[in-house]
């Protein structure tokens, strides 16, 4: 389901460009914080409100400290379920949430 955060409330923000198969080619912005003692990354399609978040013990475990092909790949794989999300019509509110959130960002064939 989307989730939306605040951004002014995270620290060592960046944005990076990243260039998914299937999507047009993309700014993310990110930043971290501690979420306790576990700190998190936190991350977006500019322009967008839906926000990501992975603790940075499990995105280092991921992506070895390539996080922009660690959101490529996840972003390919989202546009797959997207894709299925599509044929069915979009069934579910949050479905149709994703839908209206992400429609300009991808190729939909």
């Amino acid at each position: 389901m989307p989730y939306h955060k605040d951004f002014s409330s995270l620290f060592a923000k960046g944005e990076l460009k990243v260039q998914p198969e299937g999507w047009k080619s993309l700014d993310i912005e990110y930043g971290y914080e501690y979420i306790g003692p576990i700190p998190n990354f936190f991350w977006r399609l500019k322009g967008t409100q839906h926000t990501f978040r992975i603790g940075v013990a499990e995105l280092n475990q991921l992506s070895k400290g390539d996080y922009a092909n660690h959101i490529k790949e996840f972003l390919e794989n989202f546009r797959k379920d997207y894709l299925g999300w599509a044929t069915d019509g979009f069934p579910a509110d949050w479905m149709r949430e994703y839908h209206y959130e992400y429609r300009n960002y991808m190729y939909l064939i």
